[in-house]
């Protein structure tokens, strides 16, 4: 079994292309290591999303090593900005500059590696998520709708300064965060310059809003699996997910698509992709 394999099966199965690849977030402070073990195993991975926890220590000399490996490789890279520095919809302005200068960072790096997509989360609700159930503290809370128009704004400064380094913005959806729900991921897209939908299943099967979203037709993916109540990052199986729904909805609507299996080790990978095959 390989990746080429898997690709051909969605096709005979359900009638899509797609492209397949993983992201580094195995090793989310080394993607170096990362893709090195996946290249260990020799089944024909040749994409990758460079994802990171925070930023890279030695970004010069990682961003030298990943160039490398792309011409060594004939590889071909995304990135995804760090997930811990990316709330771009917290309230105070101050924050919201330091996530959207990791973003610009991160679109620099891509643009030195030569990935042309960079995927962004749209923010959480911090306040809501921090502060306990506490009528005395509701007061401290902020509405849904003021979150959005961070998110917006910050959105829009990503998305210009993407357009000029050549780079395309991925806004992905949230476990019971922002955009979450069809409205507002297609609100969001309007107004961020030089942006396309990424449909993270997995967040999705926790805020129950896969067949929603799936109606934006999107045309990349983070695949991994679930209870429903937790951002597990699961192989494929070990959760709720109906995989032939899903596969079957992604076949009813045109063009390729690209799915990033966003895992925590290769085992779960090499796992997942038995079980798309067995379908």
């Amino acid at each position: 079994m390989n990746i080429p394999q898997i690709e051909r099966t969605l096709k005979d199965k359900f009638g899509f292309e797609a492209k397949i690849g993983a992201s580094t977030l195995t090793y989310p402070g080394n993607p170096v290591k990362a893709i090195n073990e996946f290249l260990g195993a020799e089944i024909g991975l040749n994409r990758y999303e460079i994802t990171l926890g925070k930023p890279l220590d030695n970004q010069e000399k990682a961003i030298e090593k990943l160039k490398s490996l792309s011409q060594e490789e004939q590889l071909e890279y995304s990135a995804h900005v760090p997930f811990l520095y990316d709330d771009i919809a917290h309230p105070h302005p101050g924050i919201r500059e330091v996530h959207v200068n990791e973003a610009k960072r991160t679109i620099d790096l891509a643009a030195e590696i030569g990935a042309n997509r960079v995927v962004v989360h749209p923010g959480d609700r911090f306040f809501d998520s921090i502060l306990p159930p506490n009528e005395t503290l509701d007061s401290l809370k902020v509405p849904r709708e003021e979150y959005l128009r961070n998110s917006r704004e910050s959105l829009q400064a990503i998305g210009n300064y993407a357009g000029s380094q050549g780079v395309t913005l991925l806004v992905e959806n949230l476990a019971r965060g922002l955009c979450d729900l069809r409205k507002e991921m297609r609100e969001t897209l309007a107004s961020t310059p030089n942006s396309e939908f990424l449909l993270d299943i997995g967040h999705a099967n926790v805020s129950g809003t896969i067949d929603e979203l799936l109606d934006l037709e999107p045309s990349f993916f983070h695949f991994h699996d679930n209870d429903g109540e937790k951002d597990s990052h699961s192989e494929l199986g070990q959760g709720t997910i109906d995989l032939t729904k899903l596969m079957k909805g992604l076949a009813q609507y045109p063009g390729e698509k690209t799915i990033i299996f966003e895992l925590y080790g290769l085992k779960d990978l090499t796992e997942s992709l038995e079980k798309i095959q067995s379908i």
